[in-house]
Order: structure tokens, then C-alpha cells, then sequence
């Protein structure tokens, strides 16, 4: 009874702060100070860029997920990260707990702040020097890995296919804006019960869903992008890189809390989810 008692009460918790922040940005109709900037920039810039944003996106996926996968792995803290997550799920589910869940929290959280803080470093570095679209795999590579060691933290992997489509929806809920946010998340979590055993598979390939973020993210930031670009000015286009990589990490949290209580609560503790998924 304990059990579920504080299941439901975090689940339900968690849900009504996802409902405001939804329906708060499904009602916004005026863009924000960062989005304001790149629609000044995106007016004197070249129409090509968002094309070769877009590409430059999907190749940076695509050498990730083929190659680059056990590298994000190895700096995510790899194995050890994981089997800690697991062995917390596992306690939490024979003792439920708010301090253990909290101990999960602090380690997602301390993940986050680590790669903000590097994330700031580089895109403000390479803004400085003019560094732009060439940034993009690099950008990529520590939205993955931030990810990676956030779903860690709660017992999640991340090598399977259907994970990685989990990966990328979370990226397309983070910047997704207005009421197209509603779907995402809808999506989102989809795809999250039929990872856990629950719901039909999803009828995107993977290589589909990697177009469809990578269409996503250039439209969103490939003007910032560009503007990184401009030697000295481009440190104002690197810093809304953290503001990205910032949005995300609060998403990843929240959803993947989410899957561990869901999954706490069906009784499957921490095997299911965490190793065995599709």
C-alpha cells in the first residue's frame, strides 16, 4: 500500500508539472528573446543554410548511432553508471523510497550541470573563433551523451534500436514549440510504453526518425547556428547551445522518471526497461 501510495503520488505530480509546462507552451504565441535573435539573423543569412544544417545534422546522427555510440557510452560513464542506476531501481522497488528516488535525481542532475558547463566552454569558444555548422557534430555528440547519462542514472540503456528512437524523441519533444509540443510528447510516450512492454511498436524506421529531428533542429536553431559562425559575434550564437542542451536535460529527466516509477509501479522492477528492451 506504501508502495503505491508513493508511486501514484509522484506520478501524478510529475504529470501536472508536465500539463502546465505543455499547455503553457502550447498557448505561447510570442517567441522568446533567443528565438527573437535568430529571426533577426535568419533575415540577412543565406536561404542554404538551413539545408546544410539539416545535413549536417543527419550525418552527425548517423556516425554516432553507427560509430560513435560505445565513445558517448565510455564518457557517459558507461557500464558503472548503468549498473548503479539498475541496483537503485531494484532497491526502490523492494523499499520505496523518496530518498533513493532523490539519489537518482541528484545523479541525473549532476550529469547535466557537468555537460552545461562544457557545452558554454565550447559553443562560446568556437562563437569566438567563428565556428558554426562544423560545430553541429560536436553539439550533437554531447546531446546524446547528456542523454545517455541521464537515462543511465534511473537504470535505462541505450544501445538497443527502439531506445535510440526513444533518444530521438526526446530530442524533437525539447524543441518543440506551441501546440506541436502536445504531439511530441504524445509520441514520446508511445514510445515509451512499448519499450516497457506495454502498446504496438512504432512504424518509423530509424533512419526516418533521424530525418524528421534532424528537419526539426535545423528549423529551430540553424540561424544561431550560423551566427556562431561570425568571428566574436558568434559567442552569442555558441551560448544558446546551453539553453538547448538545458531544455533537453530537464526533458530527459522528467521522462524517464516517468518510465521508472511507470515501471515500478506495474510490478517489473528493474529488469524490464533497463536491458531488455526491443
Amino acid at each position: 500500500m506504501k508502495k503505491d501510495w508513493l508511486l501514484q503520488r509522484e506520478l501524478n505530480r510529475m504529470q501536472r508539472k508536465e500539463n502546465k509546462k505543455l499547455l503553457r507552451e502550447a498557448d505561447r504565441t510570442q517567441p522568446g528573446p533567443v528565438e527573437r535573435l535568430g529571426k533577426k539573423v535568419e533575415q540577412h543569412l543565406p536561404s542554404q543554410g538551413v539545408a546544410a544544417a539539416e545535413a549536417a545534422f543527419q550525418k552527425g546522427f548517423g556516425m554516432l548511432f553507427e560509430q560513435g555510440l560505445p565513445l558517448v557510452e565510455k564518457t557517459a560513464g558507461g557500464e558503472k553508471r548503468r549498473l548503479w542506476g539498475r541496483e537503485n531501481a531494484r532497491q526502490l522497488e523492494q523499499e520505496p523510497s523518496l530518498s533513493r528516488l532523490k539519489e537518482m535525481d541528484r545523479q541525473a542532475r549532476g550529469a547535466m550541470a557537468q555537460n552545461q558547463a562544457v557545452t558554454l566552454a565550447e559553443g562560446g569558444g568556437l562563437g569566438l573563433l567563428g565556428v558554426g555548422i562544423p560545430d553541429i557534430p560536436l553539439f550533437l555528440g554531447m546531446m546524446l551523451r547528456t542523454l545517455c547519462q541521464i537515462g543511465a542514472s534511473y537504470g535505462f540503456d541505450f544501445q538497443s534500436p527502439g531506445e535510440r528512437l526513444y533518444l530521438l524523441s526526446l530530442i524533437r519533444l525539447s524543441v518543440s514549440k506551441g501546440k506541436e509540443r502536445l504531439t511530441a510528447a504524445q509520441e514520446t510516450d508511445r514510445l515509451a510504453h512499448w519499450l516497457d512492454g506495454e502498446g504496438a511498436p512504432p512504424q518509423e524506421a530509424e533512419q526516418e526518425s533521424i530525418a524528421r529531428t534532424s528537419h526539426l533542429l535545423a528549423g529551430q536553431i540553424t540561424s544561431l547556428k550560423l551566427l556562431q559562425g561570425v568571428p566574436v559575434v558568434g559567442v552569442l550564437g555558441g551560448a544558446a547551445n546551453l539553453n538547448i542542451l538545458t531544455a533537453l536535460g530537464e526533458t530527459a529527466r522528467l521522462k524517464y522518471r516517468q518510465r521508472r516509477l511507470r515501471l515500478l509501479q506495474n510490478g517489473k522492477g528493474a529488469a524490464e526497461g533497463a536491458s531488455s528492451s526491443p
